[in-house]
């Protein structure tokens, strides 16, 4: 089973509140809260637009992105929630609530693509995501974290 996400973005405000409006997308932020600190992630998650702005408010030099599965798997049904929880672990968001890690049922992978908000594929992954996996692995046992 496959799970692919794509991330499109910078958004503006107003794009990132049109595209809460789809329930099955989800959403992150980057930034920095200081001036003197790199570009971060501070949340990752699904929320309705007031939400996500307020969350956003501390943050300076803010970028949004909102995420759209490529596809999910039907046999599993908590799949979005799953890839959720993973990805908040492996990227270490910052004022996202972690979630416990969810172990599938059986091997999954989870693959992130990021793309410009005309939906052509980025050659560069966005400022402060550079460190943080493109793919994740769950082999029945442990997960494993590469880059695509």
């Amino acid at each position: 089973m496959t799970i692919i996400i794509n991330w499109f973005g910078p958004c503006t405000e107003a794009e990132i509140k049109w595209a809460t409006r789809d329930k099955s997308r989800f959403h992150l932020i980057t930034g920095r809260r200081h001036d003197d600190e790199p570009t971060q992630l501070y949340y990752l998650g699904q929320c309705d637009a007031p939400t996500l702005v307020r969350r956003a408010s501390t943050v300076y030099d803010r970028q949004y992105w909102w995420g759209e599965f490529g596809n999910l798997p039907p046999n599993l049904p908590n799949a979005a929630d799953l890839a959720e929880a993973v990805l908040a672990q492996y990227w270490d968001v910052h004022f996202t609530e972690k979630k416990e890690t969810i172990r599938p049922p059986e091997p999954l992978s989870i693959a992130v693509h990021w793309c410009k908000p005309d939906r052509h594929y980025r050659k560069t992954k966005p400022a402060g995501l550079g460190a943080h996996p493109t793919f994740l692995f769950w082999d029945g046992w442990r997960w494993h974290i590469g880059k695509i």
